[in-house]
């Protein structure tokens, strides 16, 4: 036996391994099939379906982003509901570099809503971030839909040497004074260190 919201469609019990059902509305549908013995049926096995129900679509469906460490950018998506029904969604991105202007909504059918996503790259070092943000829908068919966001930091090295003066005091004839530095780099990105000159050739490294 078929069974759709708990009504019986089938007058007896079907032979064949498919059955169709024709003439919906646009709605959410629960179906049970059940297994007829002589003289009992089984518990039904259940399965939801949506007729036209609602389904999100993002524009773009990804983004591609370029900002400066500690620097801030924004960039819209559009959600649009492209399905025939009412349209909620969440979602609840964990990224700490990532935020967005909403975390949930409604759309009704055929409409759409703009999205704010804001990138912080402050504290981030140079390099290449990756974002998939899930938006959860009640779209019982294709419930989840992705954002894939990927962020490309350009850093800025910075050389700080520590002490930044030395004091040799006093150094004897045909003797050396020797003192150490130690160079870092402070800033967000590779630092390369091509050369290092003294103005006087008394002092070397």
């Amino acid at each position: 036996n078929v069974y759709r919201n708990d009504e019986l469609l089938t007058s007896s019990p079907i032979t064949d391994l498919n059955y169709q059902d024709e003439d919906l509305d646009n709605g959410f549908y629960t179906y049970g099939v059940t297994a007829v013995y002589d003289t009992l049926e089984s518990t039904s096995a259940e399965v939801n379906a949506i007729i036209g129900g609602p389904e999100l679509t993002l524009d773009p469906d990804s983004l591609f982003l370029e900002i400066a460490t500690d620097s801030i950018i924004t960039s819209e998506i559009t959600l649009i509901n492209t399905g025939a029904e009412l349209l909620t969604w969440t979602t609840e991105p964990e990224i700490p570099w990532l935020s967005l202007n909403a975390l949930e909504g409604e759309i009704p059918a055929g409409d759409s809503a703009i999205l704010t996503v804001s990138i912080d790259a402050t504290g981030l070092l140079g390099g290449s971030y990756v974002a998939l943000i899930e938006f959860a829908t009640n779209n019982i068919n294709n419930p989840n839909t992705f954002l894939l966001v990927l962020v490309d930091v350009n850093g800025s090295a910075e050389i700080t040497v520590d002490p930044d003066s030395v004091d040799f005091g006093f150094v004897l004839v045909n003797e050396t004074g020797v003192q150490q530095l130690m160079i870092m780099n402070t800033g967000t990105d590779d630092l390369f260190v091509t050369g290092i000159e003294s103005s006087s050739p008394y002092f070397t490294v």
